[in-house]
Formats: C-alpha cells, structure tokens, sequence
C-alpha cells in the first residue's frame, strides 16, 4: 500500500460501509499501534509473523460478526414495522372509540350533562353514551375494560356494539299504552353482559355502570359492577353514593346484580367516572383519589355543570403536573334541573 498506512486504509472503507469488520496485520509490534487501531475501528489486529490458526480464528469471529449485525439490522426493520403497524392499529382503535362517544348530550330534558374525556396515550378502554329508551326514559352507560391497546378497544367496541344495537335489550313490549316499551332494569342488562363477556373468552375484566333516568319523575334506577362508586352531591351539599350492583363482569357466570333507586331533587348532580381519575398519581408516587374528586366537585356547585366537570379535570392534572395518564380518564355528570 504505497502512500498510505493501514490505518488510513481503514478509516476509507469505514466511509463506504461502518460496518466491515476489518483485520490490521502489521510487523511493527508495538502495543500504541494496536490501541490506535482499535480505536479507529479495527475489529482485530494481528502481528507479524502470524499462525495461520490465529488469523483464521479472525476471520471466523469477523463474519460471525457481521452476520449478527447483519440480523440486528432486519431484527430492527421488522420491529420498526410491527411499530408501525401497531401505531396504526392504536390510531384505528381510538378512532372507533371515538366514533361511539356522544357528540352533544340530549336537549328537551329536565337532565342537563356534561363530560369530561381524556383518552390515555396507549388507547384505554373507556366508554360512555346516552340514549334514549322511549318517550319517558333516558340510557346512561359508562363501562371500563381493563388493559390497554388493541385487545381491550376490541372487547370495548364489542360491548359498545351490543348496548348501541341491541336495543331489544334494554326495551320490552309494555301494552297499548305509552309509552309503549319498558325498559329491562341496569341489573337484567349486567347479568346479560356477564354471561356474554366471560373472561375466559376475551381476557379481558369489565366494569360499568348503567342507569335509566325517568324524565316525569327524577327517578334513577341503577346498577353498578364494579366501577368506582357514583356519588350525588345534593343541592345542599351533602354526599350520596350509589352502592348497589355487584361484581366485575365476566369475572363468575353465576354472579347477580342488584338495582338501586335514586330521586332526584332540583339542583342535586350526580357523578359517574373511572378509576383513571382515581388511580391518577403524581410524581411521589400518591394517587388522586376519591376525595379530592368529590370536595373539588363540591366547591364548583355553584357553577354551571361543564364548568364544574372541567375544573374538576384541570384540578386533577394539575395534581398530576400535567402527567401523561396510564389509563383514559372520564368523568360524566347529570344534573336535575326541572
């Protein structure tokens, strides 16, 4: 090589490919330029005279070398693939979810409601919706499937799939007079998706609550499986929980759900939400919790319900320094204003 040293040699083939593993060879046997080599890149050095056992050993851990390079670098191509592919899965999935969330509440109510969702970064399983039964009665869901990602989107768009277009569900033929369906009761609706939704079939634990509002009377009927408790907090500021229902479905296929019945007063808000609220933490390491929810809630009585929500979420991440949340975080209120 007239004109240039070995190390000059290597660092040319280092421009064309960084990859090489190169072998120096040299008779000047002094340690300063080994180091020097291997420092600039040599992937051995070899002195002068040499046995041939020894350079082939470093051949052979050379191309052992740059095979498993060669694998690293379609290992890596395919993880940034199926990266690829589940981000787009994530952004389908909390698309769907989406698309089942009520775009505006219902007007013409003695019921005035506002929300508050804040889906997490990894697509939680959150989901809430309003509907109508008949003339008379209104449909509240809010349900929580555990886990995060595609699996548990999936079993939330089932579910959601089933209350939206199973209505024969939630209504029975009453008689000639109207209204003219009557709605099965939260607990009948629990038990059914308890016997459709066995963990044992989707993997995946479920928790809701359902409640049917009557728009003459202020009546809510009631049942909860396992969601973090729902509270009232009367005009006059005292705290009612709502407590009846049962287990987390899917959880015992032989497991029953109870009603529970609540009047409203004017002036009186109720509180549905999820334990991404709750189990929200801070930087030490301390969870939310119920009670700041409910004095926060408290303190925003006299404001109008959305303002109150909203506060009550901005309090929340504020608590968090506005830390990305590991789970969705949703909160929905009904006030009676008659």
């Amino acid at each position: 090589m007239p004109g240039i040293s070995g190390t000059e040699l290597l660092g040319m083939i280092h421009e064309l490919d960084p990859d090489i593993p190169v072998i120096l060879m040299t008779a000047f046997a002094e340690i300063e330029t080994a180091i020097d080599a291997v420092r600039k890149g040599a992937f051995d050095f070899i002195m002068k005279p040499f046995k041939p056992e020894l350079l082939k050993h470093a051949i052979e851990k050379g191309i052992r070398f740059r095979n498993l390079l060669e694998t690293e670098k379609r290992y890596l191509l395919m993880m940034e693939d199926k990266l690829r592919e589940s981000e787009e899965n994530l952004r389908a999935a909390a698309m769907i979810q989406q698309n089942f969330l009520p775009t505006s509440p219902p007007q013409g109510t003695p019921f005035n409601f506002a929300w508050q969702f804040h889906p997490c970064e990894k697509v939680g399983g959150d989901l809430f919706n309003l509907f109508w039964l008949n003339e008379q009665h209104l449909g509240i869901y809010l349900l929580d499937v555990g886990g995060h990602g595609v699996p548990a989107a999936m079993v939330t768009t089932s579910v959601a799939q089933t209350l939206e277009h199973c209505r024969g569900w939630f209504c029975k033929r009453a008689g000639n007079e109207r209204p003219l369906h009557s709605p099965f009761t939260p607990a009948d609706v629990l038990a059914t998706l308890n016997e459709k939704y066995p963990v044992e079939r989707f993997g995946q634990l479920l928790t809701i609550c359902y409640l049917i509002l009557d728009m003459k009377s202020g009546t809510i009927l009631y049942s909860n499986a396992a969601l973090p408790l729902p509270f009232i907090i009367r005009s006059d500021g005292r705290v009612e929980r709502l407590s009846k229902g049962g287990i987390i479905i899917g959880a015992d296929e032989n497991a029953t759900y109870e009603n529970g019945n609540v009047i409203m007063q004017s002036g009186d808000r109720l509180f549905i939400y999820t334990d991404g609220i709750t189990e929200y933490g801070n930087t030490n390491g301390k969870a939310y919790g119920e009670e700041r929810l409910v004095t926060e809630l408290k303190r925003s009585q006299g404001e109008a319900l959305q303002t109150a929500c909203a506060a009550a979420i901005r309090h929340l991440l504020e608590f968090g320094d506005n830390r990305l949340s590991e789970d969705d975080i949703t909160l929905l209120g009904v006030e009676f204003k008659p």
